[in-house]
């Protein structure tokens, strides 16, 4: 389940949070899945996993890993990959920034003539109670949450996202409005705190 380069992307900032909140009869949310380490670890841990990745170069690694790693004590049904651009409103995306050389770095910004399609997810976690969302959306990470409002509202789950100033200006969102959905969440009774080992990723925790 590693990534190409043999370390666990973002490991200790994640890996802790999916040993506790990855579990059977729960589901994990990985928006920006990129090969599919961490949809295989939560899975062989027993949760279900929605692992979305607009990039279909990656998504085809997702699948593979996945079968790749099949084994008699966990079901590759368990992960479900999804190639879409998770947003706060339908719409079509057109990539537009891919940083550094790396794969997982694709921005995909809205576009009425693109050819990715996109929308909320609240439609596609409706079961089991999802417990964890992470996200890694490259700019869109409040969007991504916006569309996920019913589910934060119905299940509580924790939450990790990244804000990137530069991309987050691609979609129209600002320092202002981050720190909007922060306030919206700590109204919801999360503690909200920015991560000792990842600047800018922020682990948000409610009531489970």
């Amino acid at each position: 389940v590693d990534c190409p380069n043999g370390n666990f992307w973002d490991g200790e900032l994640l890996l802790p949070l999916f040993d506790e909140y990855a579990q059977p009869g729960k589901t994990v949310v990985d928006v920006g899945a990129f090969v599919g380490q961490n949809a295989v670890y939560c899975a062989k841990r027993g949760a279900v996993v929605v692992a979305v990745e607009p990039d279909m170069d990656l998504w085809m690694l997702i699948r593979e890993n996945r079968d790749v790693n099949q084994s008699e004590t966990w079901e590759t049904r368990l992960i479900f990959p999804l190639p879409t651009v998770a947003y706060d409103r339908a719409t079509t995306f057109t990539p537009a920034e891919r940083r550094d050389g790396n794969l997982g770095a694709t921005t995909f910004v809205p576009d009425p003539h693109g050819e990715v399609c996109g929308g909320p997810l609240d439609p596609v976690t409706q079961h089991p109670p999802v417990s964890l969302i992470k996200v890694d959306a490259q700019g869109a990470d409040r969007r991504v949450l916006l569309g996920l409002t019913q589910t934060i509202l119905r299940d509580h789950p924790a939450i990790v996202y990244e804000y990137e100033p530069d991309l987050a200006k691609l979609h129209g969102d600002t320092a202002e409005d981050y720190a909007r959905l922060q306030a919206w969440l700590r109204v919801l009774g999360y503690q909200v705190g920015e991560s000792k080992t990842h600047p800018n990723n922020f682990i948000c925790k409610g009531q489970r």
